[in-house]
């Protein structure tokens, strides 16, 4: 073998490394594994070549799972010029490095709460994907379960469960029953009919989820940890609190071990803790676990992300059953400014913020 095939088998061999530590969920060895692909695969082949494309794609997922979402964004963007300077149709390989790294800018505009960017990736990612990969493809699952995720968020409910319905079929089609992709879509499917007031429609879903996950990735694998979150806050709406209370103890524990006490994971389990003290009439433990968890998360997506307004109407909530009418207030105020423009306006997060506003403004008024 000369010099160049063994580089070029090297690099593969670290993108190989790369793919294995996500799924394993180390991304921070597979950003580590990704950044030496990379700069293999340009040193052998120059800078706009399908490989280093495909080294970004797997970089921007590290970087996402790491909460470096400004990195993130970054490596998604160019992994993206670079694919589509091939021709669509060319190579099947190349066809689908393209897909991904539309799918991944997606993502990241999804984390970053800018929803209508997203749809924009996912929908583009997903007319690429039917074209040259076909409509029952494992990778157009995936899109529709990012575009499933948009309407969730927006308030698009009837939207999100067409596009999630549809890629948990192809998803059964293609992998499996048993395969972690239909893990992440019974996932989705439970949080969109938590989202939707259906607590008990939820629960069979985020059991599954659990169930599955657990059995591919092992019980201590990050995505358990989100899937056992998930769940408790389900059961914490149905009043199950005390296995509520272990479930999400634990997915704070599992995602500390994992990324550290200031990622963004840490900082949603912390508000759903939260919320579990709060519908206890534990206020104080609630306030604490509340404004932790936001501080973790706004150090990691900022202080203008829509995602932190369902926290925000909790917080307020917590501080006017303290006697904090005031803080109250300014906090339902902020919730919605960061609703506004990104949401539908029967929201159910942005309903509930005006008609606690309004109930505080009576009884200030009153008094």
């Amino acid at each position: 073998m000369g010099r160049d095939e063994s580089a070029l088998s090297a690099a593969v061999d670290r993108a190989v490394a790369a793919g294995s530590s996500l799924a394993k969920g180390d991304p921070a060895a597979a950003r580590a594994y990704e950044q030496a692909a990379a700069a293999s695969f340009h040193e052998l082949s120059g800078p706009e070549n399908a490989d280093v494309a495909y080294a970004l794609v797997l970089q921007a997922q590290a970087e996402h799972r790491l909460g470096e979402l400004t990195a993130a964004e970054q490596s998604a963007n160019r992994a993206v010029a670079i694919a589509s300077t091939f021709p669509v149709g060319q190579s099947a390989e190349v066809d689908r490095i393209r897909v991904q790294a539309l799918n991944a800018a997606g993502t990241v505009a999804l984390w970053r709460g800018d929803y209508r960017a997203a749809e924009k990736w996912f929908v583009a990612a997903l007319s690429d994907a039917e074209q040259t990969l076909g409509p029952r493809d494992e990778h157009t699952a995936l899109i529709l379960n990012g575009l499933g995720i948009v309407g969730k968020h927006t308030g698009d409910f009837d939207s999100a469960l067409a596009y999630y319905t549809r890629a948990l079929e192809i998803a059964v089609e293609t992998l499996g029953r048993e395969h972690a992709m239909v893990a992440s879509l019974e996932h989705n499917l439970a949080g969109l009919a938590y989202s939707r007031g259906d607590a008990a429609a939820a629960e069979p879903h985020a059991r599954l989820a659990v169930q599955i996950r657990t059995a591919q990735l092992g019980p201590e694998h990050p995505e358990v940890a989100a899937d056992k979150g998930e769940l408790g806050s389900i059961l914490q709406r149905l009043g199950r609190l005390e296995e509520a209370e272990t479930l999400l103890a634990e997915a704070v524990a599992m995602f500390t071990r994992a990324y550290g006490s200031d990622h963004l994971e840490v900082g949603i389990a912390r508000t759903s803790l939260g919320a579990l003290y709060h519908q206890a009439g534990r206020l104080e433990d609630a306030e604490r676990e509340y404004r932790a968890g936001l501080a973790i998360r706004e150090g990691t997506v900022g202080g203008g992300h829509p995602e932190l307004a369902a926290t925000l109407a909790n917080l307020a909530t917590v501080l006017a059953s303290r006697g904090s009418f005031k803080q109250a207030r300014e906090t339902y105020l902020r919730a919605l400014r960061l609703l506004d423009g990104k949401v539908t306006t029967e929201h159910p997060i942005r309903r509930d913020c005006e008609e606690l506003l309004a109930e505080l403004d009576r009884r200030a008024a009153a008094a």
